[in-house]
């Protein structure tokens, strides 16, 4: 899987996803608890104030047990879902509604002592029983005996208090575990489908490509990618493709170049091999004939230092190694000049070869010998397919806007 663009892109998607779903399921969760004991605790606040209300408006009891007091609020009908503990001064369970075995423990108390009639709010506290049970308590103090109130006896109750068990509102991670997990592998597996999808539609051009890359390695240049999208993948293939034609082109012009060369090159090798092995071969004995004999060798070795001198340039042009002068040129004496070097050959095939300038071309700004090359072989090309008693014509003429170098601008 990792061998490929699609498995790493799947691979790396799927880590992302796994990622992100657990950062979303802890955070998640923690916040849940913390809502689910924000509302939990805000009821029993609500109860706390009912609670309140109604020991204010306590009697005078001879005992301020957990029996009679409960009894007061049975009688006033309070209820609460939360559980409900009568402590002593010292904090001691005296009892608790519904009954437990947490009877004798001590909890901690709150200092100072705060009354919810006077704006406050029921002071908090964690505590964790003998058994491990975990409990938010809410205090509630009972309110002083009156002066005429019979003293209260050891043990009455001076607080009450609801607790509500921390494992009502903070529920453990093994039971969201279960659902996070579901939740998690569906999503993986649906977005693992959908990327291997879209995956799809990214590495088939990519894929395309290679294989188009290594038909192009061994020769073949054929190979067409199918451009289905406009992203930049989709400008990728279309550039290969591009790419692809112009390096087809351009082999398909190098292998025309050489067979040209080569047959320029078999000329004046066959002229320079049969003179010379004439002259070997004692057949040129007169002084005249040798003469003509080594003016054609001489002619066609010039010929040939031309073309690798051609190839030598074009290879240096190509390397970027070739510099250009750049100084001012006559370009009327430049066509000139080569007119005059192939009219010969242009009588000896019976081609009329024509040069048409106007009265006054500007100078321009280059490489002479360069443009004189230029001009040179394409004269020569005319010359050479062009049939007997044809016509191959020069013109030259002023495009609108040229400035004369000679000229003050």
């Amino acid at each position: 899987m990792f061998t490929t663009l699609r498995g790493k892109l799947l691979v790396s998607y799927i880590l992302v996803i796994a990622i992100c779903l657990i950062l979303v399921g802890v955070l998640g969760i923690a916040w849940v608890q913390r809502y689910e004991r924000e509302m939990a605790l805000a009821q029993a606040r609500l109860s706390s104030q009912s609670l309140d209300s109604l020991l204010h408006s306590l009697p005078a009891l001879e005992e301020r047990q957990p029996a009679n007091l409960l009894a007061y609020l049975r009688e006033k009908s309070f209820s609460t879902e939360t559980r409900l503990f009568f402590l002593d001064e010292l904090g001691v369970i005296l009892g608790t509604e519904p009954p437990s075995n947490l009877g004798g423990q001590r909890v901690p108390l709150p200092a100072p002592r705060l009354s919810l009639r006077e704006g406050g709010r029921a002071p908090l506290r964690r505590w964790t029983a003998a058994n491990g049970v975990s409990f938010f308590l809410l205090y509630v103090p009972l309110p002083p005996a009156e002066d005429s109130a019979p003293a209260p006896l050891a043990q009455s109750v001076h607080f009450l208090a609801l607790g509500i068990p921390s494992a009502d509102v903070e529920r453990p991670w093994e039971e969201w575990l279960p659902s996070l997990i579901g939740i998690g592998a569906l999503a993986v597996a649906l977005s693992t489908l959908v990327s291997y999808l879209l995956f799809g539609s990214i590495t088939r051009p990519v894929v395309a490509m290679t294989r188009a890359a290594e038909e192009m390695a061994g020769g073949r240049y054929g190979h067409h990618i199918r451009v289905s999208s406009q992203d930049e993948v989709g400008r990728l293939a279309a550039a290969f493709n591009h790419m692809a034609r112009e390096v087809e082109r351009a082999q398909r012009a190098q292998r025309d170049f050489m067979v040209n060369i080569s047959h320029d090159l078999q000329t004046p090798l066959t002229s320079i091999r049969g003179f010379s092995q004439a002259i070997v071969d004692g057949a040129l004995r007169d002084v005249e004939g040798l003469r003509r004999a080594g003016r054609i060798i001489n002619e066609e070795a010039a010929h040939m230092s031309q073309i690798v001198g051609s190839l030598m340039d074009l290879a240096r042009l190509e390397a970027g190694q070739l510099d250009m002068a750049k100084i001012p040129v006559d370009l009327a004496y430049v066509l000139r000049s080569c007119v005059s070097r192939f009219a010969a050959r242009a009588r000896e095939n019976n081609i009329s070869l024509v040069l048409s300038l106007p009265d006054s071309l500007p100078t321009l700004l280059g490489d002479s010998e360069r443009l004189a090359q230029v001009f040179a072989n394409l004269v020569d090309n005319a010359l050479k397919f062009t049939p007997p008693d044809g016509q191959v014509e020069i013109e030259g003429y002023v495009l609108g806007g040229a400035t004369d170098l000679r000229k003050p601008a």
